[in-house]
């Protein structure tokens, strides 16, 4: 999987302000890195836990892939969603999904 082959991505805020808690559908990855740090202004700072964000990416090729990003107000400015999902290919983290 690499970070090329990225068709689209959807996120869904599972935890925070109501009006926050959403799924916005069909992001590239400098879309969802601007979501990820506008949901984050409203997330918990470190030590005062965490909002779940389901990530859901859609490959060229059909695969899916489904992770879960624990935010903080400080990962969500720190780090971009190519950088989670690097990680999260480099760890093997998640599920996927056939068809």
């Amino acid at each position: 999987m690499e970070l090329s082959d990225i068709k689209g991505i959807t996120l869904h805020r599972a935890e925070g302000r109501a009006g926050e808690c959403r799924e916005v559908l069909g992001l590239t990855l400098k879309q969802a890195d601007l979501q990820i740090a506008s949901w984050g202004a409203t997330a918990p700072h470190i030590g005062n836990g965490y909002h779940k964000v389901d990530v859901t990416v859609y490959f060229k090729d059909e695969t899916i892939f489904k992770n879960r990003f624990d935010m903080t107000y400080e990962n969500s400015h720190i780090y971009a969603m190519s950088q989670f999902l690097e990680w999260c290919f480099r760890h093997r983290k998640g599920t996927y999904v056939e068809d």
